[in-house]
């Protein structure tokens, strides 16, 4: 959930899963999940540009799952990431450019 916040947006997650473990990273990256599904086409042997390709999308960290929950506030405003184009992307738990869940932030 994205919404907005005194000083910035707040991003709440709450997530559950048998891929899902304490300390996943979550990032708000500036491509829709559609397109971030293409960044690393072989996600179990990425090559080092599409790394950087990948890395060069994150805008914000967001704060680590902690008993599969999240709650970061973002100084900044959420008009900056509703246009579409945005996506909030848990990293993968053993590999490196994978991703355990995605979702695209909401138009508004």
């Amino acid at each position: 959930m994205v919404t907005p916040g005194k000083t910035g947006f707040v991003v709440v997650l709450h997530v559950k899963g048998r891929n899902l473990h304490d300390h996943q990273e979550p990032y708000i990256h500036d491509v829709a999940c559609k397109r971030y599904t293409h960044l690393i086409p072989h996600p179990f042997k990425p090559s080092g540009a599409e790394l950087q390709r990948e890395l060069a999308t994150v805008t914000d960290d967001l704060l680590p799952i902690v008993d599969g929950k999240s709650r970061t506030t973002v100084p900044q405003p959420l008009k900056s990431v509703t246009t579409g184009g945005y996506s909030i992307v848990l990293d993968g738990w053993d590999w490196a450019g994978t991703a355990a869940a995605c979702g695209t932030i909401p138009k508004q």
